[in-house]
């Protein structure tokens, strides 16, 4: 049986474009493309440009997804969360984050994890 290597995607739109760049130029051991690959939203709502750096299957990657996906389910960790400074939580609000200008506040999606990784969560916060 032939063993899987993981590869990663990101996807922005028009006004994120130098956000996706950076990232590409962090991941730039990982990504061979000269320029990102371009599609259209299929949202019946907006048919903007939707940008889009892939990297190449690497068995680091493949590690890394298995270490944040232990049986193909993203999970957290207090080791993991540990790990985060200002940069990484940067990067996981511009990828998972939302802003609510009305009160003020920001989250992240987080949806995926279980009662007690959110107890983790909230406890480191």
């Amino acid at each position: 049986m032939q063993k899987l290597c993981f590869s990663h995607s990101s996807r922005r739109k028009t006004k994120q474009i130098d956000y996706l760049n950076w990232k590409k130029e962090k991941l730039s051991t990982f990504i061979v493309m000269d320029k990102p690959t371009v599609s259209i939203s299929k949202s019946k709502y907006n048919h903007s440009p939707i940008y889009s750096w892939n990297t190449i299957s690497h068995p680091f990657l493949t590690k890394l997804r298995a270490e944040l996906y232990p049986n193909d389910k993203k999970s957290v960790s207090i080791e993991w969360l540990n790990q985060i400074d200002e940069l990484a939580l940067a990067v996981w609000y511009l990828d998972d984050g939302t802003q609510n200008k009305r009160y003020g506040t920001i989250s992240l999606a987080t949806n995926c994890f279980s009662y007690e990784e959110h107890l983790i969560m909230q406890e480191w916060f």
